[in-house]
């Protein structure tokens, strides 16, 4: 247990002295704005688009198979010689178990346990990646700016501090 606070101390003055890191906890301090809206954006993102999966898969699987009981049915594959295999797919039980497929699509993850199975599912997939690759880099940009000008205030202050000391010491040789 002595061991364990004492690198927690350390770890905390390491913390403390890193200049690199202070910066960046800074930054986001101050982007709390932007990351507040970024979180929004995807939680309002996984919400409605795991509710277009959901509706979209299971609207269509219970008109064709007329069966709302249903949860399995065989789906054709194609293997990569041309010839085909049918499995059964298991498709969405729920709108969470649709949101947590809207979170692997948005996240650019793809574990390819579950997948949208008829065109329009495939579709509004589609649509989810497009809309979270823009609505993710809208928020990164102005965040990513604000780095930017962070680390170029900071070159600057160094610069200056170079400069006054450099000052100082001819001065002071001159005396």
């Amino acid at each position: 247990m002595k061991t364990r606070i004492s690198h927690q101390k350390i770890l905390m003055k390491i913390i403390r002295r890193s200049e690199t890191l202070l910066l960046i906890v800074n930054i986001l301090v101050k982007c709390t704005a932007e990351l507040a809206l970024l979180s929004f954006v995807w939680l309002l993102g996984v919400l409605l688009s795991g509710t277009l999966l959901y509706l979209s898969e299971n609207a269509l699987m219970v008109s064709i198979y007329n069966d709302t009981e249903a949860n399995v049915h065989l789906t054709t594959l194609y293997n990569g010689d041309g010839t085909t295999y049918e499995e059964e797919r298991e498709w969405f039980y729920s709108i969470l178990e649709s949101c947590w497929q809207a979170v692997v699509v948005i996240g650019t993850v793809g574990y390819g346990n579950n997948y949208p199975v008829y065109a329009f599912g495939k579709l509004i997939t589609t649509i989810i990646i497009f809309c979270s690759s823009i609505l993710t880099a809208i928020p990164m940009t102005i965040i990513i700016k604000r780095f930017s000008e962070a680390y170029e205030l900071r070159a600057q202050e160094r610069a200056f501090v170079k400069l006054l000391a450099g000052n100082l010491t001819r001065r002071a040789s001159t005396w």
